[in-house]
């Protein structure tokens, strides 16, 4: 009797341990939801980093509740030329511009100093953030209007024509030597946005390499060519240049300062006609001091 009864306790027992056993198996995950847990906190804070990062990237105006002096130190707040520009903004399609003072009430600054001497700079700032909404490139004579913000560069407004009148395709240098790189580029007023395509005519001697550089093969000489897209504007020119040695380039380097020094000195010294005669170069006239009157 004994013995039954211990046989029915060891069942028993063992049977209550399976079921404590099988509960804790259920309550754990299983492994696809485990790694889906630290996934997807993961993604939440990657998510919320990023909005942090775009939100922190987004410039704010520098001076936002300032006011009197320190503004018109800056910025132009009135006056004729303040007018015509912010004018012309508001006259050009919200589509082009980004500006809707219905939906999102904005307003300006305009920079006091030129760009390049040639662009008024304008950004436009959100009323109540005073986060940047958009930023602005005004020609002086009203000839074009770019717009700079990262993600819509472009022209909206009027032509380049005559932007690339003080505009230069630059296709350096001269002599290349071989080991370095040349640069095929353009040279705007205020870095105003372009597509530009170089071609090598002589791909043995030098070739275009990535962001339009030259990389020179083996020495001589051969013809770049640039074809420039700017706004509405398209242009092609094209340079001569050589690929020469190191060596050579350094022989051409103090072969030029040799000369420079040669021109320096001999018209420091008069030139020849002084030189040759062993005349004094005469001392410059008195300026200010008349001669005494003839008698």
């Amino acid at each position: 009797m004994k013995k039954w009864k211990q046989a029915m306790l060891a069942a028993l027992f063992c049977t209550c341990t399976t079921l404590t056993g099988l509960a804790a198996d259920t309550a754990k995950p299983a492994p696809s939801e485990a790694a889906a847990q630290p996934q997807a906190t993961e993604t939440a804070t990657e998510t919320a980093t990023d909005k942090i990062a775009e939100k922190a990237s987004v410039p704010t105006d520098p001076l936002a509740g300032h006011t009197g002096k320190i503004i018109d130190k800056y910025y132009l707040t009135k006056g004729s030329t303040y007018k015509d520009v912010t004018t012309l903004l508001q006259t050009i399609d919200s589509q082009r511009t980004g500006l809707d003072a219905k939906t999102r009430p904005y307003y300006f600054r305009v920079d006091k100093d030129l760009t390049d001497k040639y662009f008024r700079r304008v950004r436009a700032y959100d009323d109540k953030t005073t986060e940047q909404v958009g930023e602005y490139l005004v020609a002086k004579d009203k000839s074009s209007v770019w717009r700079m913000d990262t993600s819509h560069e472009g022209l909206i407004y009027g032509s380049a024509e005559k932007m690339m009148k003080k505009s230069r395709i630059i296709i350096y240098p001269r002599y290349l030597a071989l080991g370095s790189k040349g640069l095929v580029a353009l040279q705007t007023p205020g870095n105003v946005p372009y597509d530009l395509t170089a071609k090598s005519l002589n791909e043995s001697v030098a070739q275009i390499g990535e962001d339009n550089t030259i990389i020179p093969v083996k020495t001589g000489q051969v013809d770049i060519l640039a074809d420039v897209t700017v706004g509405d504007i398209k242009e092609t020119a094209s340079r001569r240049i050589s690929v020469v040695t190191q060596a050579d380039l350094e022989r051409m380097a103090y072969n030029a300062y040799l000369t420079q020094l040669y021109m320096d000195t001999y018209w420091n010294w008069g030139g020849p006609f002084y030189h040759d005669w062993g005349w004094h170069r005469p001392p410059p006239p008195h300026h200010g001091h008349r001669p005494p009157p003839r008698r």
